[in-house]
């Protein structure tokens, strides 16, 4: 039960990196990129395919979630979604190392802003990829640090004690995406405002959207 429910997991996982890949092949046609675009549009394609497949070949009839599992989704996530977020840059610029895709990927999700380039080194096709993974990342991040870290009891600062963030004996799963939404209205809120101040103070409107 537990491989099934991983798979089904994370193919919810390679769909929101599909809709990721949309949504910079959206971008990338709209800048005149259009080769970026096409490289994106084609992971899309792939990567969508492979979470219907993972998600449609692994039904089953949900019960609540252990520690065990969590602690199995938080590893291999941190695993899969580096080399997930890695990819466009094979692709793009075919010249790095493994190491240095590897890299690329960890800087981007972790939102740590590590990377191995300067600003203008990249095309602003992957910039926005970059700024659209690490936006990803950080929603990520918040929402493991609320759900997981408390289910698992670790000490902190006792923040995980509210009424928001306290688990409760349900779906983890279920708790994670509830979570997860509000973090995201947060978040998408505070990039718009600061989109929108950039965009006053006389950015590009693709310097406002990465930064």
């Amino acid at each position: 039960m537990m491989s099934l429910r991983l798979i089904q997991r994370f193919g919810r996982l390679f769909s929101i990196f599909a809709g990721l890949y949309a949504l910079s092949a959206l971008f990338s046609f709209s800048i005149s990129d259009n080769r970026a675009g096409l490289v994106f549009i084609s992971l899309a394609g792939v990567i969508g395919l492979i979470s219907f497949i993972f998600i449609f070949s692994s039904s089953y009839k949900d019960r609540n979630e252990t520690n065990v599992d969590a602690l199995m989704f938080l590893i291999l996530f941190w695993v899969i979604s580096p080399v997930l977020s890695a990819i466009p840059y094979a692709f793009l610029m075919p010249d790095m190392s493994i190491i240095s895709l590897l890299f690329e990927g960890v800087g981007s999700i972790t939102t740590s802003g590590a990377s191995g380039f300067l600003p203008s080194e990249l095309p602003n096709s992957l910039h926005l990829w970059r700024g659209s993974v690490q936006l990803f990342g950080g929603i990520v991040v918040t929402t493991f640090a609320i759900v997981i870290l408390a289910t698992l009891n670790l000490t902190g600062t006792g923040v995980h004690r509210s009424i928001l963030f306290t688990y409760q004996h349900e779906n983890l799963y279920a708790r994670i995406i509830a979570i997860g939404w509000i973090v995201t209205g947060i978040y998408s809120f505070l990039v718009a405002c600061a989109a929108i101040i950039l965009l006053l103070s006389g950015a590009s409107p693709v310097q406002a959207l990465c930064l």
